[in-house]
């Protein structure tokens, strides 16, 4: 993904809030323009001790225009005046950008943690069996995290990009000449150093590959910690974690001193070519000294967002890859989202039915071939037999959460796909074979199904699972 279609996507995710973040960013370049510009009147004034404004050229008859429409003279006092309120709207359009920009930041990251978290639990549950927990937890937390500092980084980028084509412009004005080989040395410099800053794309991908795979790491090691300090494996896991950290912390290394050779080439290369303008600017071409100290203020103050403009497209470089690994698990779990039906079920009827049943979770592996079983309402079922024959995979295929390779799972003569998932699965009480606790009160666990449940229904409910005396204090 380049970053011309990473910021489609912001845009098109937070389009409000990104066109005014942008709009005023502009305007804060402008207006931090003209409080520079304003300084050539300012100079020409001290250097010749003049107050006519025609002496200092366009800048100074505009500065003239506007301080006449306000029924000010042009001297050295209102030209400062001028030069103040200039600064004070530009702060104040900074702040309104900086809330624009952060506001971005904060929705298109929201949203799309939302949106990812919404398609992994609207996945059918083949989706959990085939992805680590540690890659959806990873995604979740850091990779989503990591694009909302792309949009940040983005939104530096475009700041220095609108700056500096502003700064260009004033400096095209005061002298086209020293401004061109300015344009033409800074252009070659950057273009020597793309290939370097395109190498970002690869570290961030190799950094959001080992982070994957550390959380991985971390998360089957820490569930599994009873199982590893019962067979005194603690040092076996250490030095896996070690391995995987190292190669974490060494992606992460690469692409930070990357970043920082970026900076020593631009940095050397821009002052190099500073240089050689100033001395062409004062051998070849006319310019007096306080339009070339205005110009050197011009590129002293845009030499390090350059820099910053290399900089922000590496990061941004780097942070990119966390959009396509978010987008990707988004994907998969899309393309196994769970059917859900319209079916409304009032009352169960008949029972349930399964028709010519197989099931695999692969083609080469079947678990379930030919199942044919009736449960009729009322009636209490055992299905019994050795461990992996398939008990639980019926169990999952009557509930919803697995979907028959061939055949039919039926309840009151109807396919369990054609009822709204979430009313079939209500009226069912699930007992799972691991035991899962949440952590929270014995209160919490008992209504977590079942909020509305009264005082009374969490009481009888501990007194029948015999936890009524675990945790008094948080039942009653």
């Amino acid at each position: 993904m380049s970053i011309i279609s990473f910021t489609k996507q912001v845009f098109k995710a937070q389009t409000m809030r990104f066109t005014i973040a942008t709009i005023t960013l502009f305007l804060a370049g402008v207006t931090e323009g003209a409080s520079v510009a304003l300084l050539l009147p300012l100079l020409k004034m001290v250097t010749n001790g003049g107050k006519d404004e025609t002496a200092a050229g366009r800048v100074g008859r505009a500065a003239a225009g506007i301080l006449s429409f306000f029924g000010l003279p042009f001297n050295l006092l209102t030209v400062l005046l001028l030069i103040f309120m200039v600064i004070v709207i530009q702060q104040l359009i900074l702040l309104l950008q900086k809330k624009a920009a952060i506001s971005t930041q904060v929705r298109f990251e929201a949203g799309l943690r939302e949106q990812v978290y919404k398609a992994v639990f609207n996945a059918k549950w083949p989706f959990f069996v085939q992805t680590k927990l540690g890659h959806i937890t990873d995604t979740l937390s850091t990779e989503v995290a990591n694009c909302g500092q792309a949009v940040r980084i983005l939104n530096m980028l475009l700041s220095g990009l609108l700056i500096s084509i502003i700064y260009l412009a004033m400096a095209l004005i005061l002298s086209w000449q020293m401004t061109i080989v300015i344009i033409i040395g800074a252009g070659l410099v950057m273009l020597l150093m793309w290939r370097q800053t395109s190498r970002g794309k690869l570290y961030g991908e190799a950094v959001a590959q080992a982070n994957q795979n550390f959380q991985d790491e971390i998360i089957e090691q820490v569930s599994a910690a009873k199982l590893i300090k019962g067979y005194a494996a603690q040092n076996v896991v250490i030095d896996r974690f070690r391995n995987y950290y190292e190669a974490l912390a060494t992606s992460m290394y690469k692409g930070a001193f990357n970043q920082a050779k970026l900076r020593v080439m631009l940095e050397s290369g821009m002052s190099i070519i500073l240089l050689v303008a100033i001395y062409t600017a004062v051998t070849f071409f006319s310019i007096d000294i306080a339009g070339l100290m205005i110009i050197l203020f011009i590129f002293y103050r845009l030499s390090p967002r350059l820099s910053n403009i290399q900089t922000n497209a590496h990061n941004l470089n780097i942070f990119i890859p966390a959009l396509q690994r978010v987008q990707s698990l988004e994907q998969q779990a899309l393309v196994l989202k769970e059917s859900n039906g319209t079916k409304k079920l009032h009352r169960f009827e008949r029972g349930i039915k399964l028709k010519d049943v197989n099931f695999s979770y692969n083609p080469d592996k079947p678990v379930l071939r030919n199942i044919n079983l009736e449960i009729p309402t009322g009636k209490t079922v055992a299905v019994v037999g050795s461990s992996g024959v398939g008990k639980s995979t019926i169990v999952d295929l009557v509930i919803g959460l697995l979907e028959p390779t061939k055949g039919e799972v039926l309840l009151d003569d109807f396919p369990v796909s054609a009822y709204e998932s979430h009313g079939w699965k209500s009226k069912i009480g699930y007992v799972a074979q691991d035991t899962v606790l949440f952590n929270d009160t014995v209160a919490a666990n008992i209504t977590w199904s079942y909020p509305q449940a009264t005082q009374t229904d969490i009481i009888e409910a501990a007194k029948l699972a015999y936890a009524h005396e675990l945790d008094r204090k948080s039942v009653v």
